[in-house]
């Protein structure tokens, strides 16, 4: 079954002859009649919610182990490669996002998720907001900086995540415009290393606690995040910007080490090597392939 959004309906019906697997198509729609379509068979998505029995019989067969979910990447060798999640990562990567020294996600949040779902789960924010209670704003597919701002705003969003492009828009609209953003708590940010300036502005001149994290498809996403020490709280400004542009520490539940020429990599912030990474939610090896993470064979950013 392929679910879909109506804008994107035209395209599917150019390709349908192809979805040899595909035995239904479900349109996710708000409108009450479906758009004319030839692609059959098609379903409203609102109204099979309707019709639906509330009642359901759980398989005896599935794990905690059982896949649930899979995304793919093309990581840095331009190749698609799946990687598939099973209940218990999920679940337990869920867990370490409402961590008081991680994301602290919680059920007094709001939580507006920038990365699409289809990208790293969206840094597994609607799992974890669905698990906590979380109230879950989406901006839909075409969203703006402006959108954003004045969703954030509209909505007393507290916790939002995306990658630096996006802040960077967010930022220049929030430089030119007017708008509320007294109810952020927390701005997620991953993919490149999000410049000092940006940090600095978001934090000293609009008030915006901001976070570095890192991770990617194979790891869930999460893996280090850069939550300031209770020592470090007495820093100067410039002291904690210096810690805040990096990455972060180890999320507990994970271990990691940087594999460099000669065995491990000193921890001095000079000599570079491969990063390994193993723990609950880090995928094992790709789908149908047997290329163990844990063997050294990626590491790229999200």
């Amino acid at each position: 079954m392929l679910l879909i959004d109506p804008d994107i309906v035209p395209l599917i019906e150019k390709v349908k002859d192809e979805l040899k697997t595909v035995k239904a198509f479900i349109i996710t729609t708000d409108d009450k009649e479906l758009p004319e379509t030839s692609l059959s068979p098609v379903y409203h998505y609102e109204k099979l919610i309707e019709e639906a029995s509330c009642e359901y019989d759980y398989r005896d067969d599935l794990n905690e182990n059982s896949p649930a979910g899979m995304c793919y990447t093309s990581a840095t060798t331009g190749n698609p490669k799946g990687i598939v999640y099973s209940h218990r990562g999920i679940v337990l990567h869920s867990m370490a996002l409402g961590m008081a020294d991680s994301a602290a996600v919680s059920e007094k949040d709001i939580a507006l998720p920038m990365v699409p779902m289809f990208h790293e789960n969206a840094c597994g924010l609607p799992f974890a907001a669905v698990w906590f209670g979380t109230t879950l704003v989406l901006p839909g597919p075409y969203f703006t900086p402006k959108l954003l701002a004045e969703l954030i705003q509209s909505e007393k969003v507290t916790i939002t995540a995306g990658v630096p492009t996006i802040w960077l828009g967010l930022l220049k609209e929030l430089d030119e415009n007017e708008h509320d953003m007294s109810s952020l708590r927390s701005v997620l940010c991953g993919g490149s290393a999000a410049p000092k300036s940006m940090i600095k502005a978001f934090e000293q001149k609009h008030k915006i606690p901001f976070m570095h994290a890192y991770g990617m498809t194979e790891t869930s996403p999460l893996v280090v995040i850069s939550t300031l020490k209770s020592y470090q709280e007495e820093l100067s400004a410039e002291e904690q910007l210096e810690i805040k542009a990096k990455q972060g520490i180890l999320v507990p539940g994970l271990e990691m080490k940087v594999a460099g020429k000669n065995g491990e990599a000193a921890w001095d912030g000079k000599e570079m090597g491969e990063l390994a990474i193993r723990g609950p939610w880090i995928a094992s090896e790709y789908y149908k392939e047997m290329h163990s993470l844990m063997a050294g064979s990626i590491l790229g950013m999200w």
